[in-house]
């Protein structure tokens, strides 16, 4: 199954290509390997798809000397 965003299709496209045999066999984020069985594993890319574009910050400032909004602009 191919992927429908740009992003996760440039990060799936080297294990589609290790899927189908036109690539050699190592390691890539979106590849299950059973055995000799070598398939695309739909729920890592699925996951890959609802995170992409998510950001997070995560701080222990207390809101009293750095409100949200100045610490996403320290980044």
């Amino acid at each position: 199954m191919k992927s429908t965003t740009p992003y996760t299709n440039h990060l799936t496209r080297p294990a589609e290509r290790i899927a189908d045999g036109r690539a050699p066999l190592k390691k890539a984020r979106f590849l299950k390997v059973t055995g000799s069985t070598k398939e695309l594993d739909q729920a890592t890319i699925d996951r890959a798809r609802q995170l992409a574009g998510l950001k997070g910050y995560v701080t222990y400032l207390p809101t009293s000397s750095m409100d949200s909004a100045a610490v996403i602009a320290a980044y």
